[in-house]
């Protein structure tokens, strides 16, 4: 390799390595709150639990229900503590729900998002490259200089 070309090259490299630690984990280490909904029959509905109406849940609920129904897989996650609907708990264990929406019945599951050993993994991977990225920027400031 041409010795005058490391230096773009490693700039490159951490450009990359940097914005690849905020694109691939953006929300390492924010608490978040996942949203996952099953359309599910009346009679799947236990006796001691209340069904909730769509319309009576606050314009935050609403819209966290609204985006898991929406979604392909069924599920959303609304990131940042302040943005949590308050209705509903949010814990590493999962909690149920029975929602009424457009006449259909669902059941919507909720549980911390960005918990648990997979969040570390998370915060330390975006931690690693965030270092990486810096020194590779600063060895080709150093290649640059010479």
């Amino acid at each position: 390799m041409d010795r005058d070309a490391i230096g773009p090259v490693l700039a490159l490299l951490g450009v990359a390595a940097l914005l690849g630690a905020f694109l691939l984990y953006p929300h390492a280490g924010q608490t978040g709150g996942y949203h996952s909904v099953e359309r599910v029959d009346a009679a799947e509905v236990p006796d001691e639990e209340s069904v909730l109406a769509y319309e009576e849940l606050s314009p935050e609920a609403r819209d966290a229900f609204r985006r898991a129904v929406e979604a392909p897989d069924g599920d959303a996650v609304v990131w940042g503590a302040s943005n949590l609907p308050s209705e509903f708990r949010y814990s590493d264990e999962e909690s149920t729900y029975y929602v009424r929406y457009e006449g259909a019945l669902y059941l919507l599951v909720t549980g911390a998002a960005g918990s648990g050993p997979l969040g570390v993994v998370q915060l330390a991977v975006k931690g690693l490259l965030g270092v990486v990225g810096v020194g590779l920027l600063g060895a080709a400031g150093y290649r640059f200089r010479r």
